[in-house]
């Protein structure tokens, strides 16, 4: 199908970090009590709003950076939205697409944090994946998707977008089956051998392809400027990327420092000091910038 094999999850789900500069364990844990907060609040009757936990969610997604815009929205719109996403999944557990289309809506909120609303709002599962530019710009370079971005390189609210994370989420149902049925696991923080759920794979594609984003940006934005006679074979170019790789450079955000492993850089990034976080750093990340505009 494609040569995104068991090996290659295995070692990179087990580095999964976001924020970068967290440690594994914390990473999981604050995963895990965002889950929590969906599970006590929404899935149950809590003291939270539906509001409220989503604001977490997307403070998580884009390091604060569309907080202040998620807040603007109506509460009750909010908590439509909620309700019609879970009677589309009632109705078709794979109907993706239209949950994207009944939260993009709302300000602050374009395809990579409805993407993420949809991960946390199946808490248990772990169906749904996570899309931001370096997963979109990776699964790009390997033929799986044809995203489109705008010339900053952000995932762009467009229609054809919206059936691309359609088509990523039937692949992640499909790399599941795969994965599990060759008996392939990974160990959780605790050391305990867990089965890939469709959250799993994804966030191996998020750790590999954030931490090669400025190989696979270069790629992408070459194939933007090239012809479409020419594009298919760029991207077979960059499919030769060697995805078993841990030589990768870890770069600092704050100095020129390189590093070959995330653990060395994290050691690095705390010994500046988190107060010294630039504004706006997130962009580089997890946190894509999501448009108002539906351009």
């Amino acid at each position: 199908m494609d040569d995104i094999n068991g090996d290659f999850l295995e070692s990179w789900r087990e580095k999964y970090r976001w924020p970068f500069y967290f440690s594994r364990a914390a990473s999981e844990e604050k995963i895990l009590s965002l889950e929590n907060l969906v599970i006590n609040n929404i899935l149950r009757s809590g003291l939270w709003s539906v509001k409220d936990v989503l604001l977490e969610i997307v403070n998580w997604k884009t390091g604060g950076q569309q907080t202040w815009r998620f807040y603007a929205n109506d509460a009750n719109a909010i908590t439509n939205a909620v309700n019609s996403t879970a009677q589309i999944l009632r109705a078709n557990p794979d109907d993706v697409s239209g949950c994207i289309n009944v939260f993009s809506p709302l300000r602050g909120v374009g395809i990579p944090v409805a993407s993420a609303f949809l991960r946390f709002l199946d808490p248990i599962e772990h169906k749904y994946g996570i899309i931001d530019k370096n997963v979109a710009s990776f699964l790009n370079s390997k033929e799986i998707t044809s995203f489109r971005f705008d010339e900053q390189g952000y995932l762009i609210l467009l229609p054809s977008n919206v059936d691309e994370y359609q088509k990523y989420h039937m692949w992640l149902q499909q790399k599941v089956r795969e994965i599990n049925g060759s008996g392939f696991t990974y160990r959780d923080i605790n050391g305990i051998e867990r089965r890939f759920t469709a959250v799993d794979i994804d966030m191996a594609l998020f750790a590999y392809s954030f931490a090669n984003r400025e190989s696979l940006s270069a790629v992408i934005s070459h194939a933007r400027e090239l012809g479409e006679s020419e594009r298919a074979e760029e991207m077979q170019i960059s499919s030769e990327v060697d995805l078993d790789s841990e030589d990768s450079e870890y770069s600092c955000p704050y100095c020129e420092a390189s590093f070959s492993s995330q653990d060395e850089l994290e050691e690095h990034v705390n010994s500046h000091g988190e107060e010294l976080l630039p504004d706006g750093y997130e962009d580089i990340g997890d946190g894509d910038y999501d448009s108002d505009e539906p351009s």
